[in-house]
């Protein structure tokens, strides 16, 4: 019968190897949470935003990913029309969905409203 040896401890260049490619593969170069202030940044620099509307306050952001891994976001806002003819009292409440692609949060579309009368606006 052979006599069981302990496994050799590794030396530390080749544990720190095997930390980093393990915790690259475990977090699979995975996205940096969608923070509230990029959230904002990013909907108040759409165009398609901007013109007419003014962000209120990014109420909650929830971050989750697809069956092909694919990083995305969906975000809770309130903004107010800018446009005097559009204005009203109240803040609005609306979504923004966001992906996360070549290491940057992009903000795919937002709507608000209620259906069937809800407004989908898709940023280029």
């Amino acid at each position: 019968m052979h006599a069981t040896h302990p496994p050799k401890p590794m030396t530390s260049g080749k544990s720190i190897l095997l930390c980093l490619a393990v915790g690259l593969g475990a977090c699979g170069l995975s996205a940096p949470p969608l923070v509230k202030s990029e959230a904002a940044t990013l909907i108040s620099a759409a165009r398609s935003f901007n013109e007419s509307r003014r962000l209120v306050a990014i109420d909650a952001v929830g971050q989750s990913k697809d069956l092909l891994d694919r990083k995305f976001a969906l975000v809770r806002f309130s903004f107010r029309n800018a446009m005097p003819a559009q204005a009203s009292d109240g803040a609005v409440a609306a979504m923004a969905r966001f992906y996360y692609r070549d290491g940057a949060w992009r903000l795919m579309d937002f709507s608000y409203g209620e259906y069937p009368d809800r407004k989908v606006v898709v940023t280029p």
